[in-house]
């Protein structure tokens, strides 16, 4: 694994992390890391020696113990759309000095939600949603680039993309 340094951003779920990259920074999957660590269940009873509750979500206290020994100072952290005790956790974190981002998936499904929520991410982390990351409906095609295709004149190669399909129903 890469040495953790100021740019590594850990995460406790699925996250766009095309987000991350397009701001420089680096993912750790912290549920990765811990899961296949030598040892996990010492993990998850450091976590319970400093105070998390026995009968609390293994996985979140392996997560807490895991971003604790790799010194990560940044967690996205998923506390709508994951699971409920990930807000704890990120008070824990927060408490003990680690930046804390949170990001929600919205509930119930929304096309336009899930879009605010990524701007939102987006500034936090310093990055923007291009023109070229935005949603676009319909087709890709020539005449959406002026005649064009990524440079090459009309009709010399260029192939029809079929419809985007929303990320939400």
């Amino acid at each position: 694994m890469r040495p953790i340094d100021a740019n590594t951003v850990g995460l406790t779920a699925t996250v766009p992390v095309e987000v991350l990259l397009a701001a420089g920074l680096v993912p750790l999957d912290l549920n990765n890391v811990f899961i296949t660590s030598p040892d996990p269940k010492t993990l998850v009873a450091e976590a319970e020696q400093r105070g998390f509750p026995r009968n609390s979500c293994a996985w979140i206290k392996g997560i807490y113990s895991t971003a604790r020994q790799l010194g990560v100072r940044r967690v996205i952290g998923v506390a709508q759309g994951d699971c409920s005790n990930t807000h704890a956790l990120m008070e824990v974190l927060a408490s003990e000095g680690v930046e804390v981002i949170d990001f929600n998936y919205p509930f119930p499904k929304d096309a336009a939600a899930l879009g605010a929520a990524l701007d939102g991410l987006a500034r936090r982390l310093g990055a923007g949603r291009g023109r070229g990351n935005q949603p676009r409906g319909g087709q890709c095609g020539e005449e959406r680039h002026g005649g064009s295709f990524h440079g090459r004149p009309p009709g010399a190669g260029a192939r029809r993309l079929a419809p985007r399909r929303p990320l939400l129903n």
